[in-house]
């Protein structure tokens, strides 16, 4: 079989019934496989086709091309259903995954990318080589890929449990897009004004660069970690309110409200309680029956019954109203609300903590404080939790010096971190002992040495011929 021009790429269907060919002149040609006769010839390419690749199913045709771009066609009519920009740079590589109308690509660009060829769309973008990506294969099962590049390796990557966001994905590659945009435009503003000559200047223009290029990110996470303080404090004000309804209602039917100003905390709740279920006060209770006598002599008999009636359904009401136990709170996913901030916390990346907590305003970082001492008390991630005290107390330092809120909440985390510090000073100090005493035992009860010392030493002892130059 003779071609019109020098071919680049060579795929046999997976039903056996075709040959495609990618040319130099930016076409790809389909013959049947038994005549190798031709069947289709599909043009859109600017640039020659460097790569192609048959779907599973033999439905689906995808060719990569030098002009960046990839394109889906049918092997029924040869139409081509999508075409995309893929990258940055000429495309080398496109795979399909196994029985499925999902593929890869990579490029020049050094990235590795997956697409959905039945909805069109980018899923995700692979970063990790340092030069150009020339070889891609995927697994029959399509469990894990493998890339190869330029900069001489070869990576795996694996298929994981963890769900894609279609829109989160699109809002990263739009960020990432901006911020390179602005860098840009940083850069040529700097070389303009002339900043770029001198160090200092440069290194300023450096730092505000990277402030610009990670405060969406540190947003984002401040954002996420507000909600979180938000939930976890509503649910403790849920369970304080009904903590202090009981102890209300205890109080009442203990008789133990107004004993004098001690009482106040819990006269105060009594106040809310009767507020909550609807009752008013003796002395109210008692004019209001007072009244209702004395018009109840000018009335008939009638009356006086209707009065009756009312009274005990009010009654009735007043029973018949309960203290509910607050119902869980699907947003916090079954954990408690320490447990939700923690959550949020710890899966923070640790370039992105001190910038989300940049952004919190002195309310939150009042809460967050709180918690904490709460985890700083549990024993949980000192050292996250002194990272985020000390951040925090350097940042806010006037603030908490000026209103005195926090005076209790960082009195008591002094202490508890020092104890968790000292704590596990000493579990150190005692690993470190109890390692060396094996080291000792070891070495006093045989001649092998614990951690490979004087083994050269020992070595040349045993040498005959070192014996025979000392002899």
């Amino acid at each position: 079989l003779k071609l019109t021009d020098e071919v680049m790429t060579v795929k046999y269907s997976p039903d056996a019934r075709y040959v495609a060919v990618g040319l130099m002149d930016s076409t790809v040609k389909v013959f049947f496989e038994d005549s190798l006769k031709f069947f289709l010839s599909l043009y859109g390419h600017r640039l020659p086709v460097l790569s192609i690749d048959i779907s599973s199913d033999s439905t689906l045709l995808v060719s990569a091309s030098a002009d960046k771009t990839i394109k889906v066609w049918g092997l029924d009519f040869g139409d081509c259903h999508k075409s995309f920009l893929a990258h940055d740079d000429s495309v080398s590589q496109v795979r399909f995954v196994p029985d499925t109308h999902y593929l890869f690509s990579a490029g020049k660009d050094r990235v590795v990318k997956y697409w959905d060829a039945d909805r069109f769309e980018h899923i995700i973008t692979l970063h990790g080589h340092h030069a150009e990506v020339w070889a891609l294969a995927v697994s029959h099962s399509g469990a894990f890929v493998v890339s190869g590049a330029n900069d001489r390796s070869l990576r795996v990557w694996e298929r994981t449990d963890e769900q894609v966001f279609l829109e989160e994905e699109r809002e990263r590659r739009m960020e990432a897009m901006y911020d390179d945009a602005a860098q840009v435009e940083a850069k040529s503003i700097g070389d303009m004004d002339g900043s770029g000559i001198d160090g200092s200047a440069k290194g300023s223009t450096d730092v505000t660069q990277q402030g610009g290029k990670s405060s969406v990110v540190g947003l984002k996470a401040g954002e996420r970690l507000m909600q979180a303080l938000d939930l976890a404090h509503n649910e403790l004000e849920r369970w304080s309110k009904y903590r202090r309804l009981l102890l209300a209602r205890a109080a009442l039917s203990d008789g133990r409200a107004g004993r004098g100003k001690r009482m106040t905390g819990l006269e105060r709740a009594i106040e809310e309680y009767k507020q909550v279920m609807n009752i008013g006060d003796s002395s109210d209770d008692e004019q209001d029956d007072s009244d209702s006598d004395s018009d109840s002599s000018s009335d008939d008999n009638g009356s006086k019954k209707h009065q009756k009636k009312n009274k005990t359904k009010k009654k009735k009401n007043k029973k018949s109203v309960s203290i509910t136990r607050p119902p869980p709170n699907p947003l916090l996913q079954g954990m408690s609300a320490s447990d939700y901030v923690f959550k949020a916390l710890t899966t923070m990346r640790s370039a992105q903590i001190e910038e989300a907590l940049l952004v919190l305003p002195f309310e939150y970082v009042v809460r967050l404080l709180r918690f904490v001492l709460d985890f700083v008390e549990n024993g949980r991630r000192i050292e996250l939790c002194v990272r985020v005290a000390s951040f925090l107390v350097k940042i806010h330092q006037k603030q908490i010096v000026s209103n005195q809120m926090l005076v209790n909440t960082l009195a008591r985390l002094r202490t508890a971190t020092r104890a968790q510090l000292q704590r596990r000073k000493d579990l150190i100090g005692y690993n470190m002992a109890a390692l060396r005493f094996v080291r000792s035992s070891v070495k006093s009860n045989s001649n092998a040495y614990f951690f490979g010392d004087n083994n050269s030493s020992s070595s040349n002892n045993d040498n005959p011929r070192v014996k025979r130059a000392r002899q």
